[in-house]
């Protein structure tokens, strides 16, 4: 969508609930790299650590048109469907008041080399 920023995000957390990370980069339209960020999370799970990714991408793009990746289906759907009823619903509740004017799409693993870094 031309003059839209793109988010990809991505989330990591360890098999026992340990340290977790989120990230993700900011790109344009053609795909051209404009920033990136992570941030550590204390004990979350995997689904969390995905919802991380994407409050933190929204909290970073405050102003701006943006279109945020993910390529955990799972929650996009929690999120697009506004479903709170699962342990995550803080997290979920968090993104849908910072969705401003935002979409939300699920994408490939592949299209997101710049978050699949860290």
């Amino acid at each position: 969508m031309p003059g839209r920023i793109c988010v990809n995000t991505d989330g990591a957390a360890a098999n026992n609930f340990m340290q977790s990370a989120a990230g993700g980069s900011f790109g344009d339209c053609d795909g051209n790299w404009q920033l990136g960020f992570i941030r550590s999370i204390d004990y979350c799970s995997p689904l969390q650590s995905e919802q991380w990714g994407i409050l933190t991408g929204l909290s970073i793009a405050w102003n701006e048109k943006i279109i945020i990746q993910s390529d955990c289906f799972i929650v996009v759907r929690l999120i697009n469907e506004g479903d709170d009823s699962d342990s995550n619903r803080s997290l979920i509740r968090a993104i849908w008041r910072a969705r401003w004017t935002t979409h939300l799409q699920a994408s490939s693993a592949e299209g997101h080399a710049w978050s699949s870094l860290f």
